[in-house]
């Protein structure tokens, strides 16, 4: 997170800011020339000034409230894309494609972190809480300038390959059901039973 200014110009621009400020600024100079037929006690060239700041300023703070709670509540990227190309010198099976997952921007990733794959698959129908499947691991193999993440998978589990293929066929229900985490099971690790004694 960047600096209080920093972050108060963000939500500035999000909500149009700049563009309002110069309206406001553009109603207050044309307000001097125009005078009104009727007396108005309240002068209404304040207000052509006092309202579209205060909207302004409303609107800039609400935006910065709602970006922390999002912040502070940061829940796991979308995968909103899927790359996937056939490795030569291999055959036809399932996981000799290299499939890529690209996630929106989270501040939850970290270049060359290895990651878990779900799949929520919807049990006893479209109504059903759904249950969350492990379906392969991965690694982040690249955090783009506009800061998508590149998901490179590493591995799927077997029996999955039907799932996969969807995966890479881009089928959006598929997509909007898979969950990358920044955690692996302990079991996929390779470590087996080994502890420390």
């Amino acid at each position: 997170m960047g600096s209080f200014g920093g972050d108060l110009w963000k939500s500035f621009k999000s909500v149009y800011g700049p563009a309002l400020a110069a309206l406001s600024l553009i109603l207050a100079i044309g307000s001097f020339f125009y005078e009104p037929t009727s007396e108005i006690r309240f002068s209404w060239k304040w207000a052509a000034v006092i309202v579209p700041f205060g909207v302004t300023a409303c609107a800039t703070f609400v935006d910065m409230l709602v970006t922390a709670r999002r912040m502070s509540y940061p829940r796991l990227p979308r995968v909103i894309s899927v790359y996937s190309e056939r490795r030569p010198g291999y055959g036809g099976d399932a996981m000799d494609e290299e499939t890529v997952l690209l996630l929106e921007p989270s501040e939850l990733f970290g270049y060359d972190g290895v990651v878990s794959i779900y799949y929520n698959q919807r049990l006893g129908g479209a109504d059903a809480r759904p249950f969350e499947r492990l379906i392969g691991v991965g690694r982040v193999s690249n955090i783009q300038e506009e800061k998508i993440i590149a998901i490179t998978v590493l591995r799927g589990r077997a029996g999955q390959e039907a799932i996969w293929k969807r995966i890479r066929d881009r089928e959006s229900a598929v997509l909007a059901d898979l969950r990358v985490k920044p955690t692996v099971p302990f079991g996929e690790t390779g470590l087996g039973a080994t502890t420390n004694e």
